[in-house]
């Protein structure tokens, strides 16, 4: 089993009470929202790197698909 740790926040007082009458499991749902934001939040920074990365790159002048089927006709 993975280690848990204490997160907590705090949220007004009616929205608690609403919460507690939809029977809803809120930690499931709060930890999937994580985990989803988190994924976005890491593709976005892996998008960031490529980019910087690709900075003062020129592009080919020749379609990707040309130069793959030259390569592997090369073989």
């Amino acid at each position: 089993m993975t280690e848990t740790v204490v997160f907590s926040v705090r949220i007004s007082r009616e929205l608690r009470e609403r919460m507690k009458k939809v029977g809803v499991d809120w930690r499931a749902e709060i930890e999937k929202f994580i985990e989803e934001r988190l994924k976005e939040e890491e593709f976005r920074e892996a998008i960031r790197s490529v980019k910087e990365a690709l900075k003062g790159v020129e592009p080919s002048g020749e379609p990707a698909w040309k130069t793959i089927r030259e390569s592997r006709e090369g073989r």
